[in-house]
């Protein structure tokens, strides 16, 4: 009876602990997480990507597609963010061998 008297006294202590812990944690991940232009729905989900990653362009032009130019130019052209855009030519400054 002892032991589980303990092992109940054991596991609300973790509990309390992990519940004190981990929601706070959590929520405020939430509150401060990025993607703003994503959550407000200015942003398409793929902008939302390209806008926080513009690395991601250079392997988006270096893509083993038969028409890569082509291909680039659509997806750059589909863009309606204009903040989205300015990333895109700050980024490329129209170095890259398309």
């Amino acid at each position: 009876m002892i032991r589980f008297i303990g092992a109940i006294i054991l596991f609300c202590i973790i509990s309390i602990y992990f519940f004190a812990s981990s929601i706070p944690h959590g929520w405020s991940n939430l509150k401060n997480a990025a993607f703003n232009g994503f959550k407000n729905g200015s942003l398409s989900q793929e902008e939302g990507i390209f806008s926080s990653h513009p690395d991601y362009f250079t392997i988006l032009a270096e893509l083993n597609i038969a028409s890569q130019k082509t291909v680039f130019d659509t997806t750059v052209s589909q863009i309606q963010n204009s903040n989205l855009k300015k990333v895109i030519d700050n980024n490329l400054d129209g170095t890259q061998n398309l």
